[in-house]
């Protein structure tokens, strides 16, 4: 990952991944290789505040090519793409707090996965802080917003491919309270 500040407090990061696997089997007394491929690349912007607002966001597209020695002219390839928004405001008078943060997985449709696979997660809270030294919490948060969690694997290895769907949790609310009592003196060293 490499980084730098674009405007005060503004950074622009980049970043690049990779894998290379292969798998030996036996299928009907041929020995099949299978090889795959996935590369991808990642950039994000994102700020950082005590002040009123902090935000980020990260955008990660990745292709996909598995090839076997069995049938050299199928060749699966598919792309896919992550992004990772998140924002937060702060309104410190009123000790409100807002944030709202997702995960939003595209996959490529092809012959082979035959259907459009798109997963738009977006969760969010709202919290407040009580007392003067802030030693209450309340909190509002809602767990996948659009009701969408959906699980995806794709796997592609030796002589198969499979796209399986899962349930995951969906929406939920959760309202939590929370007492900070950190005021127990100073830490013992280890």
């Amino acid at each position: 990952m490499y980084g730098f500040e674009v405007f005060k407090g503004v950074n622009l990061n980049f970043n690049a991944n990779g894998s290379v696997s292969r798998f030996v089997n036996v299928v009907n007394d041929v020995t099949n290789v299978n090889d795959n491929y996935s590369f991808g690349a990642g950039i994000g912007l994102g700020k950082w505040s005590d002040k009123w607002l902090s935000f980020n966001l990260n955008i990660e597209p990745r292709f996909n090519s598995s090839r076997s020695s069995i049938n050299k002219n199928i060749v699966t390839k598919y792309w896919s793409m992550t992004a990772y928004p998140y924002a937060e405001m702060k309104f410190k008078k009123q000790k409100l707090f807002v944030n709202i943060n997702g995960q939003f997985n595209t996959y490529q449709q092809t012959s082979t996965f035959a259907n459009q696979r798109n997963v738009f997660l977006l969760n969010g809270a709202i919290r407040r802080t009580f007392t003067k030294s802030d030693a209450f919490e309340l909190k509002l948060s809602v767990n996948d917003m659009f009701n969408q969690n959906l699980g995806i694997r794709r796997n592609i290895t030796s002589n198969f491919i499979s796209e399986n769907t899962f349930e995951n949790i969906r929406r939920f609310w959760l309202l939590t309270f929370t007492w900070n009592f950190t005021k127990n003196g100073k830490p013992s060293n280890f």
